[in-house]
């Protein structure tokens, strides 16, 4: 049995760790530090995860295409179920449509911490948006201050 967690009164059945990478040039970009996460998060919740499962389910995914979106959900039980798709990056000239939505996430949630398939807050953010509105939807706290896009991660390029 997986030791215990502070937030597994907050774990409802059916709820996965996620971990979204990209495979490019026959490698998982920054697959070390995805595990690192992954294991992070899996200690503190109270997962069981065997590095050596997610492995052999990325492993297939070697064989698709060379430039790829991938998907990757821990269960509770240590199951690993992965999915990739093609990736076409986006041009550099891209100019995105970013909002910023009336949902608020709560700065004290430490469930927040973890990248979850607790998704209820993100999908409320998009619905606000209609598609040809916005391509993001930027997430804030109850003090404004910025925390997540719904399908990107923030970061400053300095």
């Amino acid at each position: 049995m997986p030791a215990e967690s502070p937030l597994r009164d907050r774990i409802g059945a059916g709820l996965g760790l996620i971990e979204t990478m990209r495979f490019e040039n026959g490698q998982f970009v920054r697959l070390d530090l995805h595990l690192a996460r992954l294991q992070g998060s899996a200690r503190e919740l109270g997962f069981r995860l065997d590095c050596k499962d997610v492995l052999a389910a990325l492993d297939p995914l070697r064989n698709g295409p060379s430039l790829q979106r991938i998907r990757l959900v821990l269960s509770q039980d240590g199951a690993v179920n992965v999915t990739g798709a093609a990736f076409a990056p986006q041009p550099e000239t891209t100019v995105w449509r970013v909002a910023i939505a009336d949902t608020r996430l709560a700065s004290g949630d430490p469930l927040l911490r973890h990248k979850t398939t607790q998704r209820m807050a993100y999908e409320a953010a998009r619905d606000e948006f209609a598609p040809d509105e916005a391509d993001e939807v930027l997430l804030v706290n109850q003090r404004g201050e910025v925390c997540e896009g719904t399908i990107t991660s923030l970061f400053v390029d300095f």
